[in-house]
This record gives structure tokens, C-alpha cells and sequence, in this order.
């Protein structure tokens, strides 16, 4: 009976020991995948603007686009160009600069929804991923950025001391599917794009849509 005990107090004393390893590899098993989870946000995000990264961009317009020719659902796209980006730069200086883009990026997450898709597609382009949104929609959407963008108000600080006030515009272009000129992600990428420049061409501070069937 004694060599019985001594054995049930042996056994008791190594599933406690098991079942601490046991919940020590648990948690190290939670923050591994947590560190995964950070890194693959850091390869989705875009440094300066926080903003996801065009990379990721791409993968989701795939899987949007795919969706929305299979069901026939509406998908918008959004191109924003920030107004005179390389003046500001050369008047005001890079870091300057870095601060617009920033502050439009907010500006432009603050006025879209949680399902829409932003990232910064390059320089000072951004781009916006609108699902279940048809042209009036979207374009009622891009006027909202338009206007928040067109009421920021940043104040630039010379080496001297002196202040001045600046103001910020963008110019944006949109296209909605399912249309029948554009039935690939290509086409729609470029009738966004060719909207900006008509945007951009209008005198800028305004929104331009695509208006093929």
C-alpha cells in the first residue's frame, strides 16, 4: 500500500508538471500567432499614411471584383489625387508634405465606412474600394471626401517663426460594375483613372465618374 501511494503522488506530480508545460506551450502558441498576425499587418500597411499597401490592394480588389462578376453585385472604385502635391512639397518642404498626405488619408477613412477598402495606391494617390455600391452611391460617397478634404485646414511653421494657413484639395475619379464596358478589373482600374485626369483637367477640387453603360 505504501509503494501504491508513493506511485498515485508520483503520477499526480507529473500531469501537474504536464499540465503546466501544457499551458505554457498554449500561451507561447497564442503570441507566436499573434506576432504572425502583427507581421502580416506590417506587410499590408502602408508606413507613412497607415493606410493598407497597393500590394494589398491588388489581392483584395481580385477577391472584390470575383465576387462582384459572380454575383452581380455593385462594386465601386475610387481614385483620389491630392491637388498640387508637388508644389506643396517644394514651398513647404517634405515633411510638410508627409503631413498632408497623412492628414487626407484620415480624412479620407474618416468618411467612408468600415467595409470600404482604403489604401494608398502610390505618391500621393490614394484608392477606395466600395462594395455593394452602385454609381449614385459612390459618387454621393466621393463628394463627402471631397468636401472633408477641401476643409482641412494646415498650418506650416517657417524656420523664421512666421505661421500660414494652407489649404488642401483633391481631385477624384470613380467607376461602379457590373457595366458592360468594363468587364475586367484592368478596364475598371482604368476608367477610374481616366476619370481622375478629367477631374484633374476640370480644375481640380471635384469628382468625375464614369459613364459608359
Amino acid at each position: 500500500m505504501l509503494r501504491l501511494k508513493v506511485l498515485q503522488d508520483a503520477v499526480v506530480e507529473k500531469n501537474r508538471e504536464l499540465d503546466h508545460k501544457n499551458r505554457e506551450l498554449d500561451r507561447a502558441n497564442k503570441e507566436l500567432a499573434q506576432k504572425r498576425e502583427e507581421l502580416l499587418a506590417l506587410t499590408r500597411t502602408d508606413a507613412l499614411t497607415t493606410l493598407h499597401n497597393r500590394r494589398y490592394f491588388e489581392e483584395r480588389l481580385t477577391e472584390e471584383f470575383a465576387r462582384s462578376t459572380r454575383y452581380r453585385s455593385p462594386l465601386s472604385l475610387v481614385m483620389l489625387d491630392i491637388d498640387h502635391f508637388k508644389r506643396l512639397n517644394d514651398n513647404y518642404g517634405h515633411p510638410f508634405g508627409d503631413e498632408v498626405l497623412r492628414t487626407v488619408s484620415r480624412t479620407v477613412r474618416g468618411r467612408l465606412r468600415e467595409v470600404d477598402f482604403v489604401a494608398r495606391y502610390g505618391g500621393e494617390e490614394i484608392i477606395a474600394l466600395l462594395p455593394e455600391t452602385g454609381p449614385k452611391e459612390a459618387m454621393g460617397a466621393c463628394e463627402r471626401v471631397r468636401e472633408a478634404i477641401a476643409s482641412i485646414q494646415l498650418e506650416h511653421r517657417a524656420q523664421d517663426g512666421t505661421r500660414k494657413s494652407v489649404q488642401v484639395t483633391a481631385s477624384l475619379g470613380v467607376a461602379s460594375v457590373p457595366a458592360k464596358s468594363l468587364l475586367t478589373m484592368e478596364e475598371l482600374l482604368r476608367a477610374a483613372d481616366t476619370c481622375l485626369y478629367e477631374a484633374k483637367g476640370a480644375g481640380r477640387n471635384c469628382v468625375r465618374q464614369y459613364q459608359g453603360e
